[in-house]
């Protein structure tokens, strides 16, 4: 009997190949992306508040826990040689619809080579839901429009960002502080009034 070593995906390795970090994590994509949002929160007013005092949407619900990656876990990047620390959570999703986590106005719909193809949505008093790495042609919304909680708000997760495959990358911010969004969006009972 021989016995060989076996290499675990230890930590959740996050398998990216070289070429996508190239066209979307480098020093250059992110300070991109940085810029996007400070521009994007430096000209927008969040004195409207779009939400109710409703929770928001539990995504255990919408979207299949499979493939989830968490928030604020460093994740080591096989083709990078370093850790990249999730700013946000994760789902492996083939084709689900996205939907708006709670009422709100959509703030912005665009692209950046860190994000992908975007949609951003304004809550009201700085709290910005954001989704990443959409298919651009799938989106159903427009800058303006007005969503309640579950909306949907694009049909199909792309491949368009930062991700090894259909994720989508969903980020929760106060103004441009990334905060932790489990408790919110996992029907803990916190809600906004």
């Amino acid at each position: 009997m021989v016995v060989e070593d076996k290499k675990f995906n230890l930590a959740g390795e996050f398998n990216v190949s070289k070429e996508r970090i190239e066209a979307s994590y480098s020093d250059a994509t992110l300070a991109e992306y940085d810029e996007f949002v400070a521009n994007l929160i430096g000209e927008s007013n969040f004195a409207t508040k779009y939400f109710t005092g409703e929770t928001f949407s539990t995504a255990k619900a919408n979207y299949d826990g499979s493939g989830l990656r968490g928030y604020g876990r460093e994740r080591p990047v096989s083709a990078l040689g370093k850790n990249y620390l999730n700013k946000g959570h994760e789902y492996t999703m083939s084709g689900n619809k996205v939907q708006a986590v709670m009422d709100g106005k959509i703030l912005y719909i665009g692209y950046t080579k860190f994000s992908g193809d975007i949609i951003v949505i304004d809550h009201g008093y700085g709290l910005l839901s954001w989704y990443h790495n959409l298919d651009k042609d799938s989106i159903t919304v427009a800058v303006g429009d007005t969503v309640k909680k579950n909306d949907i708000i694009c049909n199909k997760v792309g491949n368009s960002g930062f991700t090894n495959g259909n994720t989508l990358h969903y980020r929760l911010t106060v103004n441009t502080v990334p905060v932790c969004a489990y408790d919110f969006t996992w029907g803990s009972g916190i809600a906004f009034k």
